[in-house]
């Protein structure tokens, strides 16, 4: 459970996150340097860079932080007193093998390589998206929890940053980039190859509201069918016999207790289900906006119905963290859109979803959502 010290960091570094960004956006409207084009890059100023330190120095400093923060911590002291335990005698990535090898060379902690992964994922998930959309984007990704995800996936996190950077090049169509950025992001996570063939999908094609709305609603209520499960367990055993790095996840799979997982049908539950409607329902408004966003809608209501159908499965659970994350990109959008519209209930609709989402996010510190609560550092331990 939260104490004071907890929702004082967590509350006050999403505020000023999204105030550092905010005058970050700024810089370029008085530079006159706007682009509302999603696939410019653009390069950050010193308001940028003051919100990624910030943010970096808050996760690598934490101590016993996120579920999976012991187990991380435990692997570099292993390679810190096994200095010759090759890449080989291990069962981590290429990259993140690496960057813990580099660091203790250089004689650093485990907090040292926390930071420079966060670094390279938030770095990476600033960039996705042009300036004006920056503010929205973080303040989503907090308050939706993917900033306590990122402390405790740490390894997927980093390669989720990487991805969700990538996708403008799909939608600018540049795949030799798109490719490099995710053989970049299985270095720090392998599930990343998987969503290789997600560049070649029919984007422009796929788009239809009211059927998407449909099969949303008939998923929701499939939700309980277990045949799902067994489909899914025969095609992800067949896919591994072309792609065999894959097989380090079929242990993970087959060992897994699928009858002991029941979906809860609470507050956060209904109202997440009421957003994604809302953002379905809105989606046309938005892709008329800007027609380059119907990737990131389609990316994200993969996730939606991959979450309806396989929830109980926890790697899969995991592995759509690829496509949900989108929700916090598609809120983003809708933020930004609606408010430019004349008719002030798309205004309402959005201060709703803001105040919402904030005491989603207040309760998700208080129930220290992924392990990350209380809040402690390095140096008082």
């Amino acid at each position: 459970m939260a104490d004071l010290l907890t929702y004082g960091v967590y509350v006050s570094l999403l505020l000023m996150e999204v105030g550092l960004l905010f005058f970050a956006y700024k810089v370029y409207v008085w530079q006159e340097n706007a682009t509302l084009d999603l696939t410019k890059g653009y390069s950050f100023n010193f308001f940028h860079l003051l919100a990624l330190m910030l943010l970096t120095l808050v996760v690598a400093v934490r101590y016993d932080v996120g579920t999976d923060w012991n187990t991380y911590n435990g692997l570099f002291k292993s390679y810190k007193n096994n200095p010759l335990m090759s890449f080989g005698n291990q069962e981590m990535e290429l990259g993140y093998y690496y960057v813990n090898r580099f660091v203790i060379w250089m004689g650093g902690g485990s907090s040292i390589v926390f930071g420079a992964l966060a670094l390279i994922a938030w770095g990476l998930a600033f960039k996705s998206v042009p300036p004006y959309l920056v503010p929205l984007l973080i303040f989503f990704l907090f308050v939706d929890e993917y900033f306590f995800i990122s402390l405790n996936l740490v390894r997927q996190f980093t390669a989720l940053g990487i991805f969700v950077y990538s996708v403008k090049f799909i939608v600018s169509r540049h795949f030799l980039k798109f490719l490099l950025c995710l053989l970049f992001a299985s270095l720090f996570h392998l599930s990343a190859v998987i969503l290789i063939p997600l560049y070649f999908l029919p984007y422009k094609r796929l788009y239809n509201q009211k059927l998407w709305i449909i099969t949303y609603v008939i998923t929701l209520l499939l939700a309980n069918v277990p045949i799902f499960i067994e489909l899914f367990l025969k095609l992800f055993i067949r896919v591994t016999e072309f792609i065999p790095l894959l097989n380090i996840y079929v242990r993970y799979i087959l060992n897994e207790k699928f009858g002991n997982f029941r979906l809860e049908v609470g507050l956060g539950y209904i109202f997440r289900v009421a957003v994604s409607l809302f953002l379905l329902f809105t989606s046309k408004r938005v892709i008329k906006a800007e027609p380059k966003t119907k990737a990131y809608y389609t990316l994200f209501f993969i996730g939606l119905i991959i979450y309806n159908l396989f929830y109980m499965i926890p790697l899969i659970v995991r592995i759509n963290h690829y496509f949900i994350i989108f929700r916090s990109f598609i809120l983003a959008f809708t933020a930004w859109f609606l408010w430019q519209e004349k008719n002030a209930i798309w205004k309402y609709g959005v201060i709703g979803i803001f105040v919402l989402y904030i005491a989603l996010y207040l309760f998700a510190i208080y129930n220290g959502s992924h392990g990350t609560a209380p809040y402690q550092t390095i140096f008082g331990n």
